[in-house]
């Protein structure tokens, strides 16, 4: 099939993503999301323009949503700012979204 491979020892840690969680699962999935998810699916490439767009918008209000939770159990407010590419800021300028 393409885009699959067969799953060895020498391969394993690059083809399955695992991990722990600990007592406190939503800071858990706050750090999982901020340093292996969202890095990956906003760097995916191959989608179309507007699923893409779409799929982003959805995932920094989940984001958001995700890390205000997190913050506010212990009584600090945190703003979620998404890890955006603005190296072009004439480009980022004339993006509205």
């Amino acid at each position: 099939m393409e885009g699959k491979e067969e799953i060895t020892m020498d391969n394993i840690e690059t083809c399955i993503m695992q991990g722990m969680i600990d007592r406190d699962p939503l800071n858990n999935l706050l750090q999982k999301m901020n340093t292996e998810y969202c890095p990956k699916l906003l760097g995916e490439g191959s989608w179309p323009e507007g699923v893409k767009k779409e799929f982003a918008n959805n995932l920094h209000r989940f984001m958001c949503n995700l890390t205000e939770a997190c913050h506010k159990r212990v009584g600090r407010t945190q703003l979620y700012i998404p890890n955006e590419d603005l190296h072009d800021v004439e480009a980022a300028a004339k993006e509205k979204d």
